[in-house]
């Protein structure tokens, strides 16, 4: 399991995604289940930033399918966060990805997954062009931390709600 997240740090994309298509198969076959949905997603988001988003949207269908038959809603979140992404990359409607990426939000807090639920805010953020919506959805789970996290996901989360914060000051003293 280790190697296949060690994959991800791989700079050649093919070779990272085949020696993580390996080390998947070689997981599987060990018996090992849990957490297997999220596995899925991770190859389908690397598949999607290699423009393969037919074998991407068929790891996505496996993930979701464990998800419903393995109960692992842990992950879930997060896998619909990276069905987002293909969304957007298959060209679907603005509004459609942000429903979408709203969902994962929604069903990371539900289920007190507070760094997938930051990680699909992010990923809202970048796609409604940094929107208050989007900030203020960021701000929401930063109060729900209940202390600060290293994350480069939680310190660009921290930045943009300082940056939105003193954007408003700065408007309310003018």
């Amino acid at each position: 399991l280790a190697q296949f997240f060690n994959a991800t740090r791989i700079e050649d994309p093919e070779e990272r995604i085949n020696t993580m298509r390996a080390n998947h198969e070689i997981t599987m076959a060990t018996g090992a289940r849990a957490g297997s949905s999220y596995l899925k997603g991770m190859m389908a988001e690397q598949l999607i930033e290699q423009d393969n988003l037919v074998e991407a949207e068929n790891w996505l269908n496996d993930a979701f399918e464990l998800i419903e038959n393995q109960g692992e809603r842990l992950w879930e979140g997060e896998v619909l966060r990276i069905q987002a992404l293909l969304m957007c990359r298959q060209d679907e409607s603005q509004e459609s990805v942000l429903t979408a990426l709203q969902r994962s939000v929604e069903t990371s807090v539900a289920i007190g997954n507070r760094p997938f639920a930051l990680r699909a805010a992010l990923s809202f953020y970048d796609q409604d062009h940094g929107s208050d919506k989007a900030s203020d959805m960021i701000q929401q789970i930063l109060l729900s931390y209940a202390v600060p996290d290293t994350t480069i996901e939680y310190q660009r989360a921290v930045g943009i709600v300082e940056g939105a914060v003193s954007t408003v000051s700065d408007s309310k003293a003018s």
